[in-house]
């Protein structure tokens, strides 16, 4: 079983590791660290952040993020369950991106058509997700 982006960064940052955006490119193919980390805090996953300088190879300087695990942070339930645990992160950031778009939609003039719109994705959703389980 592969694991998702957001799983990746969480098992590296669990193991007491520091991770930088460079870092999280070349280490675990993750193109835009900031969005998992996002992700991550939306999951309920403490990460502290530091603004680190320096110099660049060319000699200006530079500045960069460092994201470490904060020591009181929960597991989010989604890393706790092997057999089903990519199937529940994928759950949970559909249910975010629902969240996102009702959102975006309510603060629409039309509240109605709001409504509608969020509904019948949350009902064309729900018709793939019942075909996906029946059909394994």
């Amino acid at each position: 079983m592969t694991m998702t982006q957001t799983e990746r960064v969480f098992l590296t940052l669990q193991k007491n590791r520091t991770l930088t955006s460079a870092e999280a490119f070349s280490l675990l193919g993750v193109l835009h660290l900031p969005r998992r980390v996002k992700d991550l805090r939306e999951l309920g996953v403490l990460i502290d952040s530091e603004q680190v300088g320096g110099l660049n190879r060319h000699g200006s300087p530079c500045h960069w993020t460092v994201y470490k695990l904060n020591k009181a942070s929960p597991i989010p339930e989604c890393f706790t369950k092997p057999v089903e645990k990519s199937k529940k992160a994928k759950h949970d950031f559909y249910l975010l991106g629902l969240l996102k778009a009702a959102r975006m939609l309510l603060d629409s003039a039309d509240l109605e058509a709001a409504k509608a719109a969020l509904g019948s994705e949350i009902r064309r959703r729900a018709k793939r997700e019942t075909a996906k389980v029946r059909g394994s």
